[in-house]
């Protein structure tokens, strides 16, 4: 088992003592119950200790888990009907089947981490259709119009006000704004004014007024302006109201940005971890109040994108081979040792292979986005066309002989 697997596996151990502890004591298992730990369960064995697997200073793996089997004698003995989903991880626990205990587990969470946030947009969003994109796959849901604000935590306008500072710093100093960046708050924007401190908002060694957050922000804002700094469309709506002092606004847009940048990581983390088909079954049954529809696609458009780039890269091998050898010799090993990453292939080809008018067209109109499918002169244009003349695609990845053929025709045309 890998270190990250067996932190897992000892974060399931205390997660579902706790769970079952709270199923036993009658509460619901999301709700935080302060000091469970202090109730000790009748029947409870004496040659077994009771307490909280979440500090365990001096406790180790086997002593978690005879506290998770006392537990779940306890919870049989009462007769408690445990959850479908949970009783699914006990099973695959008691089996040793650790692999799918922690694929259940990691599920579970993400489960409820996606109906807390699209519960938030569904509250908050006057867009009722949302798309999610990943590396493979687009995600389109359509929600209920909720107005159960009282399910739903709302920020304080203090912690809306950092929020968006921390976002235009990010974009005055050119980076991304789901990156981290501590470096941003070393050098401040040319004329900032001296009474103002340049200094991350949430670092806890300052203490300010409630105040200084929102002149840090407008005060950034400003910087971004004066240098022509382009925001993003997501995040125009938020930059709108903090111009416009409308608090209100501000508020619930930080949130829904917030929200979907949350479920863009949850679902591009279940995507490479091969879970977010099997997730998104149990998101749609779980979350029936929240969610009308939900249709998972293929996004082409990604996976070409990803092919062409791995394309690109084979090409860069193949002329440093050339560069450190002769003719004959690079022809030789341009189709033996250059080595890519052939899965990515593999998928980017299983998902366009079967109709190549799926993603070349989709391209073309995209035109923007990808210059290399439109324009045969572009640098990268050119450099797949070179490759196309000196490696057989449908031989090195496995590509089929349509694919090939149809990006061979569509760079050449």
């Amino acid at each position: 088992m890998s270190f990250k697997d067996a932190e897992k596996y000892r974060n399931w151990l205390s997660n579902i003592s706790s769970t079952l502890l709270k199923l036993y004591h009658g509460y619901p298992i999301n709700t935080k119950v302060k000091d469970i730990w202090k109730q000790k369960p009748e029947h409870w064995p004496e040659d077994a200790s009771f307490f909280d697997p979440h500090n365990t200073k001096n406790r180790g793996k086997k002593d978690i888990q005879r506290l998770l089997t006392s537990i779940l004698a306890c919870v049989e003995i009462k007769g408690i009907q445990i959850d479908f989903n949970i009783n699914k991880e006990i099973k695959a626990w008691k089996s040793h089947d650790k692999k799918s205990l922690i694929n259940l587990f990691t599920i579970r969470q993400y489960v409820k981490q996606v109906g807390s946030e699209l519960n938030m947009l569904g509250n908050y969003s006057t867009e009722k259709a949302i798309t999610v994109c990943t590396k493979r796959f687009q995600l389109a849901f359509t929600l209920q119009n909720l107005k159960d604000v009282n399910t739903t935590k709302i920020i304080h306008r203090s912690e809306a006000m950092r929020k968006v500072a921390c976002l235009l710093c990010k974009l005055y100093h050119g980076k991304r704004p789901q990156e981290k960046a501590d470096s941003i708050w070393k050098t401040p924007p040319t004329d900032w004014p001296d009474e103002l401190l340049y200094v991350n908002p949430y670092n806890r060694h300052y203490k300010c007024d409630k105040w200084d957050n929102e002149r840090l922000a407008k005060t950034l804002l400003h910087c971004c302006v004066s240098k022509a700094i382009n925001i993003p469309t997501p995040y125009q709506k938020i930059t709108n109201a903090l111009s416009q002092n409308d608090d209100e606004r501000l508020i619930a847009n930080v949130v829904l940005c917030t929200s979907e940048e949350k479920l863009k990581k949850i679902f591009e983390q279940l995507d490479n971890d091969n879970l977010l088909e099997e997730t998104c079954k149990i998101v749609q049954l779980q979350c029936s109040d929240i969610i009308v529809s939900l249709n998972i696609e293929p996004n082409y458009f990604s996976s070409c994108e990803s092919l062409m780039n791995e394309i690109e890269h084979l090409n860069k091998e193949r002329k440093r081979l050339k560069s450190e050898n002769s003719t004959d010799k690079c022809n030789e090993e341009s189709d033996i040792d250059v080595q890519v990453n052939q899965n990515d292939i593999l998928a980017s080809s299983y998902l366009i292979s079967t109709s190549a008018e799926n993603c070349f067209p989709y391209c073309t109109e995209n035109a923007s986005s990808i210059n290399c499918v439109s324009n045969p002169e572009t640098e990268t244009a050119m450099l797949m066309m070179n490759l196309l003349d000196s490696v057989d695609l449908s031989k090195q990845f496995g590509l089929d002989e349509h694919f090939s053929r149809s990006l061979d025709n569509h760079l050449s045309s």
